[in-house]
Formats: C-alpha cells, sequence, structure tokens
C-alpha cells in the first residue's frame, strides 16, 4: 500500500515538472515575443523617422529649386525631381525604388507627377506637384525594414511610408487696393474714412480722399483667392485690403467726362459683365457707398473668412501688439536710402537731400521729405516686402459720384499705409491712433479711418516700380 502511495506521488510530481516545462516554454515565446515588439519597434521608429526626416526636406529642396526658375516646364520638372531624389539618396542610400512608387492616397491638387512629365530614372509618381507650381509632395518609396527578432513571431520585416507636402510662402500682398483717390490726389497724407466721425487729419486734407471700389475677384492661384463674382461687397472690400486686387487694371484712355457715372459704355470693360473672365484687364469699377463696418479692421489687421490681415502679413524688421494681434510696426522713414540722411564722414561726402535734425523719423517728417526732395530716388529697394506699400487707382473724375457709380482709372499711385485711427468724436478727436514707428495712442473701439503717405513713382527704384504688384514665390515651407 506504501509502495502503491509512492508511486502515486512520484507520478504527480513529473507532471508537475511537466507542466511547468510548458509553462516556460510558453512564457519564453511570449517573452522572446515582447522583445521582438519592443526592440523592432523602437527600430522601426527610428527607421520612421530618418524616412520622414528626409521626405521632409526632400520636398523642401526640391521645391527650392522653383524659386527663380525661369525654365520652362520640364526644366522646372527635371530640377525639382532630381534635387529631391538627390537629397533621398543621400539620407536613406541609392537603392529607393522611385520607378515602382505608387503615390495612391495623394490630394487631388497634386495634378501632376515626374511620371506625367519625365523619363526614367526621373520618372515617378511619388514626387508630384500642383499645375501653379506652389505647392510640392513627396512620398519616400516603401522600405522593407528587416527585423531583430519579428522572426520568432513571423515577422522578418518592417515596411516604412513617409510623405511630405510643402507650400509655397508668398512675399508680400498683392499690389492694388480697393481705395480710390479723386483725380490729383495723390500728394502728402491723404485718407481713407469710412463715416461721419473721423480723425483731424482727414478733415485737414485738401488733396482728395480715399473711397471704397468694389473689385470682384477673378481667381488668382498664386494669391490663393478663389472667383468672387457675387455675394458681399463687405467680404469683397475686406479681402481686397488684406491681399490686394487679384487682377490686372489697365488705365483707361479717356476723359474724364466720357468716363463719369457711364454704365452702357461697351468700350469700357466692367466687373459685372466680364466677371468670372480673367482675359481682360479692367479700366473701371462701381464705387461702394456707405459706412462698412470692420472692413478696415479685418482687411488691415484681424483678417476674416480665412485670409489675415494685410499688416500681419510678410516678414518685418519690427512688429508690435495690436488688440492681440502682432502686426507690422515699420515707418516709412525706415525704408530711406543713403542719400535722403547723407553720411558727411564719406570720401566725397554724401550730402544729405532730408537731414535728420529738418526731418525726424516721424510721420511728419517722411511727408514733407517726400513733399520736398521732387524726383530723387528716395527709397531702398527693399521697400517692395512691406505690405504697408501699395497702389490706388487715381481717377478720371474730379469729385465722388452720387451712389455707387462706375468710375475710371487715370493712374495707379504708391502710397504707404500710415496710421490707423477709431474711435473720433465730431471735433476729429480719436481715442485710437496706432502710428508705426512712433509712440501709439491706444483706446477702446476698432480702428475705422486709415491715413497713407502719398509716393511719387520717383521716389521709389525703378526695379520695384517694374515689378511691384507681382506675387513672387519667397521660400517654401512645410504645410501638413
Amino acid at each position: 500500500m506504501q509502495l502503491m502511495r509512492q508511486n502515486a506521488l512520484n507520478r504527480s510530481g513529473e507532471q508537475e515538472r511537466g507542466a511547468v516545462l510548458i509553462l516556460f516554454a510558453i512564457m519564453l515565446v511570449m517573452f522572446f515575443g515582447f522583445a521582438a515588439i519592443a526592440v523592432d519597434s523602437a527600430h522601426a521608429f527610428v527607421e520612421r523617422r530618418d524616412s520622414q526626416t528626409t521626405a521632409d526636406v526632400s520636398a523642401i529642396g526640391g521645391a527650392i529649386t522653383l524659386i527663380n526658375n525661369t525654365g520652362n516646364d520640364t526644366d522646372r520638372a527635371t530640377d525639382l525631381v532630381s534635387e529631391t531624389m538627390s537629397i533621398a539618396a543621400r539620407n536613406l542610400g541609392p537603392d529607393l525604388d522611385w520607378a515602382g512608387c505608387v503615390d495612391a492616397d495623394k490630394p487631388s491638387q497634386f495634378t501632376i507627377s515626374a511620371a506625367d512629365t519625365l523619363a526614367a530614372p526621373l520618372a515617378t509618381d511619388c514626387v508630384s506637384w500642383t499645375d501653379d507650381w506652389t505647392e510640392v509632395r513627396v512620398r519616400i518609396p516603401t522600405r522593407a525594414i528587416d527585423t531583430f527578432f519579428g522572426g520568432v513571431i513571423g515577422f522578418d520585416t518592417i515596411a516604412i511610408n513617409a510623405f511630405a507636402e510643402v507650400g509655397a510662402v508668398i512675399q508680400g500682398a498683392g499690389g492694388v487696393l480697393p481705395l480710390g483717390v479723386l483725380s490729383d490726389g495723390t500728394n502728402g497724407l491723404v485718407c481713407v474714412k469710412t463715416g461721419p466721425k473721423f480723425p483731424e487729419d482727414c478733415e485737414k486734407n485738401e488733396t482728395g480722399n480715399f473711397d471704397f471700389l468694389d473689385f470682384y475677384m477673378f481667381g488668382n492661384t498664386l494669391m490663393r483667392t478663389t472667383t468672387q463674382c457675387s455675394g458681399s461687397a463687405v467680404t469683397r472690400l475686406k479681402e481686397n485690403i488684406a491681399h490686394g486686387v487679384d487682377h490686372d487694371l489697365a488705365v483707361a484712355p479717356s476723359t474724364p467726362d466720357d468716363h463719369f457715372g457711364i454704365v452702357g459704355d461697351p468700350d469700357i470693360p466692367k466687373e459685372d459683365v466680364e466677371c468670372p473672365s480673367k482675359l481682360k484687364e479692367i479700366e473701371s469699377v462701381r464705387t461702394e457707398t456707405g459706412q462698412k463696418q470692420k472692413v478696415i479692421v479685418d482687411g488691415f489687421v484681424k483678417g476674416s473668412g480665412g485670409y489675415n490681415g494685410r499688416l500681419t502679413l510678410g516678414s518685418p524688421p519690427a512688429t508690435a501688439d495690436f488688440q492681440g494681434t502682432p502686426i507690422d510696426d515699420v515707418g516709412l522713414w525706415y525704408y530711406f536710402n543713403d542719400a535722403v540722411r547723407g553720411d558727411l564722414t564719406a570720401d566725397p561726402p554724401i550730402i544729405p537731400l532730408c537731414p535728420i535734425d529738418l526731418y525726424p523719423d516721424t510721420e511728419d517728417g517722411a511727408v514733407r521729405c517726400v513733399l520736398d526732395s521732387g524726383t530723387k530716388v528716395l527709397f531702398r529697394e527693399d521697400i517692395q516686402f512691406s505690405t504697408r506699400l501699395a497702389k490706388v487707382p487715381e481717377l478720371w473724375q474730379t469729385s465722388w459720384p452720387s451712389g455707387s457709380k462706375y468710375v475710371s482709372f487715370q493712374s495707379f499711385s504708391f502710397v504707404y499705409i500710415q496710421t490707423l485711427y477709431g474711435s473720433c468724436n465730431n471735433k476729429g478727436i480719436c481715442d485710437l491712433e496706432w502710428r508705426p514707428g512712433e509712440s501709439k495712442k491706444l483706446g477702446g473701439g476698432d480702428p475705422v479711418a486709415v491715413t497713407a503717405i502719398a509716393i511719387p513713382d520717383s521716389a521709389v527704384p525703378q526695379s520695384v516700380r517694374d515689378s511691384f504688384g507681382t506675387p513672387t514665390i519667397l521660400t517654401y515651407a512645410l504645410t501638413r
């Protein structure tokens, strides 16, 4: 009996040891599985990061080749794709399968790929761009990364994917503001006013005031505008202030009497007839009457409907906080060239056109310098980068029509957006005065009026005159 009991105990012990071995084997497999997941996941993360970094720098590097590239479309595409592949090869090696790469998930705006336009070895579906050359997408060909322990649980490689998209950073804003100036109205300090209460500077102005012009949107891919031939005039005014009129304008070659208030003249292309066509330059436009709430503050500062305020664009050398929004804080005098201030220590001495003791760095000093300097060039070329610099249509008309009527363009004159005003009383005293580069008086309310310094063409360098108002690509930046 004792022997039988001992044998039973021996068998039980052997069974328990067998069970422990089985459990140990299972736990060992699980341990290696977890190790595989941990180690190989970390390895995959590093490789994924390398692929993403490569996608980023390849896309940006390739896109930057488009800046100032004046070649034909094939040349531009060749430079773009060659640079993209070259950067990717330096980072990840030369064995990337560009020819077999398929970018099935690319958004619809990337309408052109290297596979459509170039031959091997540059032909690939994984480098693509928009038809206006302002956005570029790069997908790195799928890479199969060997695992360290993944084979234990059934996977020997991990597939790594990455893509990047870059969009153009447009230099400055469109050139022409929707603010008309009456004939011979562009001298000294001029202003736009939106209601019966406006700053004293506007009241004293003797050379003509601004008023709103209702330009429709024709759509401009480089400026990111869409066709808008109907809808709210207030919305159009805000957007046109923010980025400038988005299509070509032309001087009307006629006398004032031929154009004042004419609606049916077939020789004058008009917005409500031509829109949405973009084929003809526009010589006339309707005025927009009445007080327009928030047009000034939204157009110049806060933005609206997905676009930024004009004075928030670009990268000025100085900004200031305006009711929570950083805006350009650079006065016109910042852009004076060396001849304006002179240098008596130079050899030979440069006699100043506007000595700073007589023409200080203030709004008044800048206005007087411009008025007193005749036809001299006063500004450096970098003034073209300021979104405070704009052009306004100078009209054939010498007085504003009653109601909304057509007016026509005699010329287009440079102005420098200067002071924002708000909360003005009947005496022209305003609680809000915002003057760039000078002391500011801040109070409640939004700005409803703006002064601008009129600048003759002769004061601006010829290179700026030739190119002003044409948006150009400054650089590219990741947008995803």
